[in-house]
């Protein structure tokens, strides 16, 4: 819009902005988040030019938010991780995954649950070796989990008791129940380096 942008003095970007300058402050050369055009599945597009070109190196340089105690999440029961114990729990699962499961680059693994430790874990786990994390909605009934498994078609089920207990019968596809399953796999898989995968920045 050009208006005026009014803030208090904000070290380089100063107290009196237009969003123009604001702009060009961010995406100009030399910015954090420099633009440049690139080619984008046959289309010529402004993209962001110092990015991450997948979620596993994203989460491998996850590394570098501070050494230590530095926390990645923390939850109202006191559970809590710190980066690097995140990309140990993913190396770990995503192991698991890998060996029990036969998913790798490309597959499929369906995630239900509430927001918690296990749901973080099993996406990184998933993505950060190429296969797709399928986030399913966990306010979904039965039919429409169904549906999703069906439509999807994914090696594994990662769940938790709370939503599977809307599924009637076998659902088609070998399930981890978030509250009994993974805990063992990450004891069993501890110390396994994240698993090895070639991802190009456009594979799904």
């Amino acid at each position: 819009s050009g208006a005026a942008l009014v803030s208090a003095p904000m070290n380089a970007v100063g107290p009196a902005m237009t969003i123009p300058e604001v702009d060009a402050f961010l995406t100009d050369a030399g910015g954090f988040f420099e633009t440049t055009t690139e080619t984008v599945n046959g289309l010529a597009m402004k993209v962001i030019k110092n990015r991450q070109p997948n979620l596993r190196q994203l989460l491998l340089t996850s590394a570098n938010h501070g050494e230590g105690a530095a926390r990645y999440y923390l939850f109202d029961d006191g559970r809590a991780a710190t980066f690097a114990e995140n990309i140990e729990s993913a190396a770990a699962l995503g192991t698991a995954l890998r060996e029990r499961y036969g998913v790798g680059p490309g597959d499929r693994v369906a995630i239900l649950g509430a927001n918690s430790p296990e749901w973080i874990q099993s996406f990184w786990a998933s993505a950060a070796q190429g296969a797709i994390a399928v986030a399913m909605n966990g306010w979904w009934t039965g039919d429409e989990i169904r549906y999703g498994l069906d439509l999807t078609t994914p090696k594994v089920l990662i769940a938790d008791r709370r939503r599977l207990e809307r599924l009637d019968g076998d659902p088609g596809v070998p399930v981890l129940v978030m509250e009994d399953d993974l805990a063992p796999l990450f004891e069993e898989f501890a110390g396994s380096p994240l698993p090895d995968a070639t991802i190009a920045e456009d594979d799904p």
